[in-house]
Protein backbone atom coordinates (compact mmCIF):
# COMPACT_ATOMS: atom_id res chain seq x y z
CA UNK A 1 0.00 0.00 0.00
CA UNK A 2 1.00 3.61 -1.02
CA UNK A 3 1.02 6.40 1.21
CA UNK A 4 -1.61 7.31 -0.75
CA UNK A 5 -3.50 4.61 -0.60
CA UNK A 6 -3.31 4.77 3.64
CA UNK A 7 -4.55 8.33 3.41
CA UNK A 8 -7.26 7.83 1.29
CA UNK A 9 -8.54 4.61 3.76
CA UNK A 10 -8.01 6.74 6.68
CA UNK A 11 -10.02 9.72 5.43
CA UNK A 12 -12.81 7.11 4.96
CA UNK A 13 -13.55 6.47 8.10
CA UNK A 14 -13.11 10.07 9.11
CA UNK A 15 -15.98 10.99 6.37
CA UNK A 16 -18.44 8.79 7.53
CA UNK A 17 -17.37 9.50 11.25
CA UNK A 18 -17.75 13.40 10.44
CA UNK A 19 -20.87 12.82 8.62
CA UNK A 20 -22.40 10.88 11.81
CA UNK A 21 -21.06 13.68 13.92
CA UNK A 22 -22.73 16.32 12.15
CA UNK A 23 -26.20 14.16 12.24
CA UNK A 24 -25.99 13.82 15.21
CA UNK A 25 -25.26 17.67 16.37
CA UNK A 26 -28.19 18.15 13.77
CA UNK A 27 -30.48 15.91 15.78
CA UNK A 28 -29.33 17.39 19.27
CA UNK A 29 -30.09 20.95 17.84
CA UNK A 30 -33.62 19.95 16.54
CA UNK A 31 -34.43 18.13 19.97
CA UNK A 32 -33.33 21.01 21.77
CA UNK A 33 -35.65 23.19 19.87
CA UNK A 34 -38.20 20.82 20.14
CA UNK A 35 -37.97 20.95 23.77
CA UNK A 36 -37.69 24.56 23.82
CA UNK A 37 -40.73 24.99 22.14
CA UNK A 38 -42.17 22.35 24.33
CA UNK A 39 -41.15 24.33 27.40
CA UNK A 40 -42.46 27.70 26.17
CA UNK A 41 -45.89 26.43 25.55
CA UNK A 42 -45.83 25.02 29.10
CA UNK A 43 -44.79 28.30 30.50
CA UNK A 44 -47.30 30.28 28.11
CA UNK A 45 -49.87 27.71 29.41
CA UNK A 46 -49.26 28.27 32.94
CA UNK A 47 -49.12 32.21 32.98
CA UNK A 48 -52.50 32.01 31.01
CA UNK A 49 -53.92 29.87 33.61
CA UNK A 50 -52.30 31.98 36.43
CA UNK A 51 -53.89 35.11 34.83
CA UNK A 52 -57.22 33.55 34.82
CA UNK A 53 -57.16 31.96 38.28
CA UNK A 54 -55.70 35.46 39.48
CA UNK A 55 -58.96 37.29 37.93
CA UNK A 56 -61.64 34.88 39.34
CA UNK A 57 -60.04 35.47 42.76
CA UNK A 58 -60.19 39.16 42.44
CA UNK A 59 -63.45 38.83 41.70
CA UNK A 60 -64.24 36.64 44.14
CA UNK A 61 -62.15 38.96 46.67
CA UNK A 62 -64.57 42.11 45.45
CA UNK A 63 -67.88 39.96 45.77
CA UNK A 64 -66.95 39.05 49.15
CA UNK A 65 -65.93 42.74 50.12
CA UNK A 66 -69.84 43.88 48.63
CA UNK A 67 -71.04 41.01 51.06
CA UNK A 68 -69.06 42.05 53.91
CA UNK A 69 -70.16 45.63 53.83
CA UNK A 70 -74.13 44.70 53.46
CA UNK A 71 -73.24 42.40 56.12
CA UNK A 72 -71.77 45.51 57.89
CA UNK A 73 -74.74 47.86 57.52
CA UNK A 74 -77.23 45.05 58.14
CA UNK A 75 -75.14 44.70 61.62
CA UNK A 76 -75.02 48.02 62.73
CA UNK A 77 -78.74 48.79 61.90
CA UNK A 78 -79.61 45.74 64.02
CA UNK A 79 -77.01 47.28 66.70
CA UNK A 80 -79.39 50.57 66.42
CA UNK A 81 -82.89 48.75 66.32
CA UNK A 82 -81.49 46.95 69.26
CA UNK A 83 -80.93 49.83 71.41
CA UNK A 84 -83.75 51.45 70.49
CA UNK A 85 -85.43 48.52 71.82
CA UNK A 86 -83.58 49.20 75.16
CA UNK A 87 -84.19 52.67 75.27
CA UNK A 88 -87.98 51.38 75.16
CA UNK A 89 -87.66 48.74 77.66
CA UNK A 90 -86.07 51.46 79.97
CA UNK A 91 -89.11 54.04 78.98
CA UNK A 92 -92.08 51.57 79.68
CA UNK A 93 -89.85 50.41 83.20
CA UNK A 94 -89.48 53.57 84.34
CA UNK A 95 -93.33 54.50 83.61
CA UNK A 96 -94.65 50.93 84.89
CA UNK A 97 -92.33 51.88 88.38
CA UNK A 98 -93.81 55.06 88.32
CA UNK A 99 -97.29 54.19 87.93
CA UNK A 100 -96.82 51.81 90.87
CA UNK A 101 -95.74 54.15 92.48
CA UNK A 102 -98.65 56.43 92.41
CA UNK A 103 -100.87 53.22 93.07
CA UNK A 104 -99.71 52.76 96.60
Amino acid sequence: MSKHEVSISMNTPMVCSRRSLVQRVHKQVTNAHEKLERAQKHAEDRKQTNEKTILKLKAEYEKMAIERRDNDKQLEELRMEATSIQTKVRSLRTNQGATVHLLH
